[in-house]
């Protein structure tokens, strides 16, 4: 995951490097434009990597709501909005045939 983050963020720097042309003067606006956009770039991935870390190997057997068993559908993706724009992440999904909620975890 550190990798792939570094990878990430050494792209968007690429990236701003190559649409700077260089000795191009620069505003205060522009710079700070740049700034933020290998910030967004950075900040999504580690928001989809952290994500997707945290919720990958994560293995649940009974259902948190009635005690049911679990039925383990295999890994599903999902959209999810969070403070740092949309993730797409996959994950294991399960479901419960006693209450018949799906359960996305961690939650």
């Amino acid at each position: 995951l550190k990798a792939r983050l570094k990878a990430e963020a050494e792209a968007a720097i690429e990236q701003m490097f190559e649409e700077w042309e260089a000795g191009q003067a620069l505003t205060l606006s522009d710079i700070e434009r740049m700034a933020l956009k290998v910030g967004r770039a950075v900040e999504e991935e580690a928001g989809q990597g952290l994500a997707e870390h945290e919720g990958a190997e994560m293995r649940v057997s009974q259902c948190p709501d009635c005690g049911g068993k679990l039925q383990d559908k295999g890994l599903k993706t999902k959209h999810v909005l969070s403070e740092a724009g949309e993730l797409q992440l996959k994950r294991r999904y399960y479901y419960c045939p006693s209450c018949h909620k799906g359960i996305f975890p961690p939650g």
